[in-house]
């Protein structure tokens, strides 16, 4: 079968992996024992640096600065700065919990506690979510800015059993677009069932439609009947990995692996994809019932370079030195996109000269 294999120092540290594929990862320690160096399949190298106390200072992938981090007087992470620059700012309370976030964007979140040191206020700006807790510690409530309230119940054994979602006062106009439909004057209830091992099995919603889920001995999911009584079958090979899909209507879809666990083909009623990946795990082509391909390029610090499509029309991704997307170029169009000092997009500029722009 499948083997990956392990390389240990005298102090039983692991100082290479190497997988089913002959890919090999190395490892390097400083004299504190924290890992110093990571060199992955393609030799390139992740770096750490540390305080004489072994505190983690600074992350470097490839020569490059990915994030620094200091330390308050308690040995606490005070800031974290990124390539990029932004820096985001902790203080304390005098549990040594965090009592306030700050980024250089201006943001500041604040987070209150109760007595068992649970979060019971988070405030992000001059909006308020709070929460409220069981007596086991589960989560009772969340009331969010806009006063919607979710309300959370448990079976005896501590499984989550109902959610109970009560619109607040705020006109719909001023949600966000993952809020759920309204039902009903009383808000939306949901309410979930479980087996003796903990398992969902049922999901009615605030319609009464149903979900049922049945399960095998080892725990997986098998059949899925949906609010439709459609029924969704799931076959596994001997890893616990799906195999196959069975539908409803008759048709279904064959799925393979390779030895990293990796999905390499999937057959359908239409016919096989294939798809091909680099020592990374990258994918570098795709290749469709019909035999037309999608390949993919990538630059040395994993950042996706360029499309090209069957028709041989080739889409070119242009990064600036902190590694943001600055142009899309496709033929003769581009798409660009700025920033501000915060590294945050700010405008987006379509081939024919429409431009969007972001506000935070």
């Amino acid at each position: 079968g499948n083997k990956s294999t392990r390389e240990y120092d005298l102090l039983g540290r692991v100082t290479k992996e190497i997988d089913p594929l002959g890919n090999e990862t190395s490892y390097t320690y400083t004299k504190l024992g924290n890992v110093e160096t990571i060199t992955d399949v393609a030799s390139r190298v992740r770096r750490f640096e540390y305080t004489r106390g072994g505190k983690l200072t600074a992350i470097y992938f490839c020569g490059k600065l990915e994030q620094s981090l200091e330390y308050d007087g308690a040995g606490r992470v005070s800031k974290r700065t990124f390539a990029d620059g932004y820096e985001i700012s902790y203080s304390y309370d005098a549990l040594s919990r965090i009592e306030k976030v700050n980024g250089t964007d201006g943001r500041a979140v604040s987070y209150e506690y109760d007595a068992m040191g649970r979060a019971t206020k988070v405030s992000d700006g001059d909006k308020d979510t709070l929460y409220t807790y069981t007596a086991t510690g589960r989560l009772k409530s969340v009331v969010d800015a806009l006063s919607n309230e979710t309300v959370y119940t448990y079976d005896a054994l501590d499984n989550l059993k109902s959610i109970h979602r009560i619109d607040g006062l705020a006109d719909a106009s001023e949600t966000k677009e993952d809020r759920l439909p309204k039902v009903g004057e009383d808000g939306h209830v949901t309410i979930y069932s479980y087996n003796l091992a903990g398992q969902l099995t049922e999901v009615t919603d605030a319609l009464g439609q149903k979900e049922t889920y049945e399960y095998d001995q080892y725990g997986r999911l098998v059949t899925k009947v949906d609010r439709d009584n459609y029924s969704t079958a799931y076959s596994y090979n001997d890893l616990g990995r799906v195999i196959r899909v069975d539908y409803a209507d008759g048709k279904s879809v064959a799925l393979s692996y390779d030895e990293l666990g990796r999905l390499n083909e999937f057959t359908d009623w239409l016919g096989t994809t294939s798809i091909q990946r680099d020592i990374l795990g990258r994918v570098l082509s795709v290749n469709d019932y019909n035999k037309k391909c999608v390949a993919y390029n990538y630059g040395k610090l994993n950042e996706r370079t360029e499309i090209v499509y069957p028709d041989g029309r080739k889409v070119d991704y242009i990064y600036d030195d902190e590694r943001k997307l600055r142009e899309l170029v496709n033929g003769n169009e581009k798409t660009s996109y700025d920033y501000d000092a915060y590294g945050r997009l700010i405008e987006k500029t379509l081939p024919n000269g429409n431009a969007q722009k972001f506000d935070y």
